[in-house]
Order: structure tokens, then C-alpha cells, then sequence
């Protein structure tokens, strides 16, 4: 009887750490290399030539932005912070000491990201309509 109570205590244990090991935190599950794959602002699509030209690598709390425009590299980088537990998820980010409030989701290999222009208020939805200032892009991880 012990035996049969250790050996289900021992799997027990087992497997609950394999499950622990799993699960990874968004902020865990976002680094790597996205491509962007579409956007919008203002309930208009973003130039193809910026959509199609951007890649964020994300380390830790760093993002950097490389954008490809006729010929030229450009980059930008800034630190963020996400928060998983609020609905919908947040995302705050520093840009040169100032703060944007975005709101994002992840679903796999595919990152939404929705935020306003500095110093705006939250977006509520993933969603950019006419004449709004709200942004929203669609990354897909680089393999």
C-alpha cells in the first residue's frame, strides 16, 4: 500500500512539474524575431512597403524595430512591459522615457499589437477605425 501511495505522489509530482515547465509566460513566449504582416492606422491599411519591410527582435524586455526604406536601415529600439493577467492583456512601452499604452494578444506564432500615439489613454479593442489615432499590427514569428 505505501508503495502504491509513493509511486502515484512520485507521478503525481512528475507530472505537475512537466506542466509547470510548459507553461511559459507571454513575456517568455514573445522573444525570438516577428516580421510584420500587416497593419493599420486610422481604419487604413500601412504602406505595403513598411509592412513588408519591418522586423522587431524582441530580448527581454527590449524591442528593436529595423525598418528597410529605400535602401536604408532604420532602427529603433525601446523596453517594454507586459501584463497578462488584465483583459485585455496591456503592454506598456518606453520610448525615450515617455510612455505608450498598448493593449495585444498571442496566439501562437502571431502577436497583435494595438496602441495610440504617446501620452494617449489604453486602447480597449484591437481594433483602428477611421480617423482614430490607434495603430494595430499583426507580427508573425520568424522561424
Amino acid at each position: 500500500m505505501r508503495i502504491r501511495v509513493a509511486v502515484v505522489v512520485v507521478c503525481g509530482l512528475v507530472f505537475s512539474a512537466g506542466l509547470a515547465a510548459d507553461e511559459k509566460s507571454d513575456q517568455d513566449k514573445i522573444q525570438g524575431k516577428w516580421q510584420m504582416e500587416s497593419g493599420m492606422r486610422g481604419g487604413k491599411a500601412l504602406p505595403d512597403e513598411n509592412v513588408k519591410n519591418t522586423v522587431i527582435v524582441i530580448d527581454g524586455n527590449k524591442m528593436k524595430f529595423t525598418r528597410t526604406v529605400d535602401g536604408k536601415e532604420q532602427t529603433r529600439e525601446m523596453t517594454f512591459k507586459l501584463d497578462a493577467s488584465k483583459k485585455p492583456k496591456t503592454i506598456d512601452v518606453d520610448i525615450e522615457g515617455k510612455p505608450g499604452l498598448g493593449i495585444y494578444t498571442l496566439d501562437g506564432d502571431t502577436l497583435k499589437i494595438c496602441h495610440g500615439e504617446q501620452g494617449d489613454e489604453r486602447p480597449t479593442e484591437l481594433s483602428s477605425k477611421e480617423g482614430s489615432k490607434v495603430t494595430v499590427v499583426v507580427l508573425k514569428r520568424v522561424k
